[in-house]
């Protein structure tokens, strides 16, 4: 769980420095001058990070997926993998990572500094576990699933281990409805910000 961590941080810092690296570069003057329409522009580059990330999702996904198969082959005690099971897995990781990216995306366009953005993000997807720590085992479950992390982890396994799990679609749901809240705050002060 913990290699999966650092690789969903990975993609969550290629999407703030899809951002953070055009206002370090003061390439954001010559972008908004050559593209004056801020909302083209933004949702322009968000199709183009989410493209991306899908595009790497997919690869990585069906990389892992099929070296872990080659290495659990030699064995007969493992049991094989559902082929519905292993898509929904595969496209779960793939959508997980975009979202995730997608959030590093919508951080860096609100704080718009590089190490501001990777603080936030640790301090959003790592350290915010943690202040669930002085609650019930019950009421961390029952919260805890609706952080981003928890919610992308859920669409990693595809199908809910049980009841204090997210379904599939409500990890989508959580993720798309934390993703639309931040872009479209990350969008609203993007158009009134000076470059």
């Amino acid at each position: 769980m913990f290699g999966l961590s650092i690789g969903q941080f990975v993609i969550c810092v290629c999407g703030a420095l899809a951002v953070t690296g055009e206002y370090s570069a003061r390439t954001i003057e010559a972008t908004l001058t050559a593209t004056p329409r801020r909302a083209l522009l933004l949702t322009a580059k968000t199709l183009t990070a989410a493209g991306a990330a899908s595009a790497w999702g997919l690869l990585v996904a069906a990389a892992c997926f099929a070296a872990g198969q080659a290495a659990l082959s030699a064995s007969p005690a493992v049991p094989r993998v559902n082929a519905g099971h292993a898509i929904a897995s595969i496209i779960g990781s793939a959508t997980a990572l975009t979202a995730l990216a997608l959030l590093g995306f919508a951080v860096a366009l609100l704080v718009r500094r590089t190490a501001a953005a990777l603080v936030t993000i640790v301090m959003v997807l790592l350290l915010a576990p943690t202040l669930l720590d002085p609650l019930s085992a019950a009421q961390q479950a029952s919260i805890g699933r609706f952080l981003p992390l928890q919610a992308a982890d859920e669409l990693v396994l595809s199908h809910p281990v049980d009841a204090s799990h997210l379904p599939p679609w409500g990890a989508v749901g959580v993720l798309a409805g934390e993703l639309a809240a931040l872009l479209l705050l990350a969008f609203a002060l993007f158009a009134k910000r000076d470059a």
